[in-house]
């Protein structure tokens, strides 16, 4: 018997299925509530990388080159570099993101791969590893969409660092500094508006030697939350000078204002 006058979205699965939580703004959508977060077709279309990468390559915003396997016994394209990191498609959260997920030959790679999926059985993605620097980016509607940048700065020092699921989620925490190249707000601005973010989202973007920057990863529904709980978004947007509490102000006002206006 609940009628809300709004909803702030927070879920990113539902049984641990992670797919699932687009069921949200389709039930939200379905009994006309307003929420924030992106719509129905960008909640379903997150949680298939490789799609998103075709999305992104479809406006010109660079990704590695990349191959999507459903088991095993696929054959690899010989048109790869390696190191190739192997990934779970449909998984977020740098689930099974470590040193292990790099892969220097043929060998590594098949054994990823089985390991992957006879663990998960679901579809595996496989990327040219860019060896380089990596980014946080944060977008978050004011007046526009804005657009906050975070160097990760790891305690090994070497190009092959990234951040993994223990970085992410373990005691030992990414040390983030603030980062602006107008070459990065631009892409980012296409890639918001292509995968049907709203309010705000998530880029991880790595650039290798020649200075070329390529999106890795996206999130339309970032873990949102005050600093105590150290949520990477609030982290990075106070390292601009917004306190949560403005933060939460402005997206209630953004889904206040906005009424229910669905997003297909």
């Amino acid at each position: 018997n609940l009628s809300p006058d709004m909803v702030v979205n927070l879920v990113c699965s539902v049984h641990g299925i992670e797919y699932l939580a687009a069921m949200i703004p389709a039930i939200l959508d379905t009994y006309q509530i307003p929420y924030s977060g992106a719509g129905f077709s960008g909640e379903s279309m997150a949680y298939n990388k490789y799609s998103v990468k075709k999305l992104l390559e479809n406006v010109n915003v660079p990704t590695p080159k990349s191959q999507l396997v459903y088991s095993p016994k696929d054959e690899i394209r010989k048109v790869f570099n390696f190191p190739l990191i192997v990934k779970l498609n449909e998984i977020h959260g740098s689930v099974e993101l470590d040193s292990g997920a790099i892969c220097h030959n043929e060998m590594e790679l098949h054994k990823r791969i089985s390991f992957l999926y006879e663990t998960y059985h679901q579809s595996i993605l496989l990327e040219e590893f860019i060896i380089g620097r990596e980014f946080s980016v944060f977008v978050f509607e004011n007046l526009g969409p804005e657009i906050f940048t975070v160097e990760n700065k790891f305690s090994s020092s070497n190009d092959y660092s990234l951040a993994s699921f223990d970085l992410q989620w373990g005691q030992e925490k990414l040390d983030n500094v603030k980062y602006q190249d107008p070459v990065i707000n631009q892409l980012v601005k296409k890639a918001y508006l292509a995968t049907g973010m709203r309010d705000y989202g998530k880029f991880d973007i790595r650039q290798d030697k020649s200075g070329t920057y390529y999106f890795i990863d996206s999130n339309t529904n970032p873990v949102f939350g005050p600093h105590e709980i150290e949520c990477p978004l609030t982290d990075t947007l106070q390292l601009y000078g917004y306190s949560f509490e403005a933060v939460l102000t402005k997206l209630l006002e953004n889904v206040s204002e906005r009424g229910y206006n669905t997003l297909f």
